[in-house]
């Protein structure tokens, strides 16, 4: 996309819909039932759910590997259906079909390698209804040769682009502690946050996670009759497979972020309305959807009247501060309070690599101004508390990299909007509840000569001090309290005024 299209995020964002318009029709063709045509209530209900799912989450969750990889595993799942069916017709295996389909998984691993769980569920589910160990010895050398073909391009990039090495230094040293990083997160309100954010579609799990642990469990536990799985039961049965791999994957492997728990919501969406049901429970069936669905829409942003508005300044205006202000869901980053700090920034003639910013939250100031980081840790603050380890090599590079000024964020450091807005100290143009002993660490040892908000633009004068490891160093950050003219700060230090 960036080597056709350049850094524009609306060309991103484009092919990011294209690609959620693609999935949803995937899964509508999964889920039809008998031949039920395009313009079935059933497919209709798929895509005007996921897409009010979807638009419904904040810009952080678009745009993510998470859901772009649902796009080839689904391809990969209709062809297995297609081949499945095959040989339970009594036809032979063909070794091109299971190919393109490790060629199609393969994708998926390159964009992030967790596919290799819900692959590998579906791998062995179909292998068992299947009853034919030839269909398992095909198979797995096809797979195994189009993922190998997807491998060694995808190799030979990495290599043509010198970034052979860096993947590996990624895989085998960075990632075992970004792993260990996400278990100590998976907390219970962690979790409870994110299930929360993604509700009520997040309920949807309620009724596909049951549903499909029993469909997976009828399916092996009679494989050997000949009528278990007809060639209609079978898209059920490995999209079963799919989302029971998914979401393992997502509790054992991931960190607790909204855009990594959309995926299996998607899957849950759709399973649950493929699911056959009795006619006469279907009779409430169409009344109690419809219900969810008025549920989902009054609590959705999609039908805000005052983001609504704002649609004819997005086609008219496009992707500038000022709108994306306006409709963004969370303050992340504040454009009102960033667009004063761009402004000084410009002002400075700042080339590439002359400026660092510091909290992942407003690194679109780096596409905004024109400039390429001066390093490679562009999450800084992030990297800085996945990676306590590497710390002091994180600290050699952006010392060492020759940069004129660095932006913090209060906010991102854990400093409520209370402490922010209190008293300006004259001398460091920080708040006065600033905590002192922060003072000394990085990048807080440089002075700020400007100021907006929670955004600080600190100029690279001397040695920069040892970054922060620590989650929201600044949350116990509270206002000056003035009691009878004596000034009480956070620390319990009290002074005459």
């Amino acid at each position: 996309v960036r080597q056709l299209a350049g850094w524009s995020s609306v060309a991103l964002r484009a092919f990011d819909l294209l690609l959620l318009s693609s999935i949803t029709f995937l899964l509508a063709r999964l889920i039809r039932i008998n031949g039920e045509s395009w313009n079935s209530p059933r497919s209709a209900g798929l895509f005007l759910s996921l897409f009010g799912l979807y638009f419904s989450q904040s810009e952080w969750v678009h745009c993510q590997r998470d859901i772009w990889m649902l796009c080839p595993a689904l391809l990969a799942v209709s062809l297995r259906i297609r081949h499945l069916t095959r040989v339970r017709e009594a036809l032979r295996p063909r070794f091109s079909s299971s190919f393109i389909e490790g060629a199609l998984w393969a994708m998926a691993f390159w964009l992030k390698p967790h596919i290799a769980i819900p692959a590998l569920a579906v791998f062995i589910v179909s292998w068992i209804v299947s009853r034919s160990r030839r269909f398992a010895v095909i198979d797995s050398l096809g797979i195994l040769t189009g993922g190998a073909a997807i491998g060694a391009l995808g190799s030979a990039w990495l290599i043509n682009t010198e970034a052979w090495e860096p993947f590996w230094e990624m895989q085998l040293q960075w990632n075992p502690e970004y792993l260990q990083a996400g278990r100590q997160r998976l907390t219970w309100d962690r979790f409870a946050s994110v299930w929360g954010n993604l509700a009520p579609w997040s309920w949807l799990h309620l009724v596909a996670l049951p549903a499909c642990v029993l469909f997976v469990f009828k399916a092996v536990k009679r494989r050997k009759d000949v009528a278990v799985v007809d060639g209609v039961s079978i898209p059920t049965l490995l999209m079963a497979a799919l989302y029971l791999g998914w979401v393992t994957q997502v509790l054992l492997l991931q960190h607790p972020f909204a855009y990594v728990h959309l995926p299996p919501v998607i899957l849950a969406t759709a399973i649950t309305l493929g699911i056959r049901v009795p006619e006469s429970t279907a009779a409430w069936l169409a009344p109690a959807w419809t219900a969810f669905a008025a549920l989902a829409l009054l609590a959705s942003p999609v039908a805000s009247l005052s983001r609504l508005h704002h649609w004819g300044d997005c086609l008219t205006k496009g992707a500038v501060p000022e709108v994306q202000q306006e409709i963004q869901l969370q303050r992340c980053p504040d454009w009102a309070e960033l667009r004063p700090v761009m402004e000084f920034l410009k002002q400075q003639q700042l080339e590439d690599g002359e400026l660092t910013v510091y909290p992942g939250t407003a690194i679109v100031l780096y596409p905004q101004l024109n400039l390429r980081p001066p390093h490679r840790y562009v999450y800084l603050d992030a990297y800085a508390r996945l990676f306590p380890n590497r710390v002091s090599l994180i600290e050699h590079t952006v010392a060492s990299c020759g940069h004129r000024y660095i932006v913090s964020s209060l906010r991102d450091a854990g400093m409520s909007m209370e402490g922010i807005t209190d008293e300006i100290n004259t001398e460091s143009m920080l708040p006065n509840c600033f905590p002192v002993e922060r003072l000394n660490e990085f990048p807080y040892t440089q002075p700020v000569v400007f100021r907006s908000g929670q955004y600080c633009v600190h100029r690279v004068m001397g040695p920069l001090g040892p970054m922060c490891t620590e989650y929201l160093p600044l949350r116990d950050a509270v206002p000056v309290k003035r009691l009878n003219g004596i000034r009480v700060v956070h620390q319990g230090i009290s002074t005459n005024e």
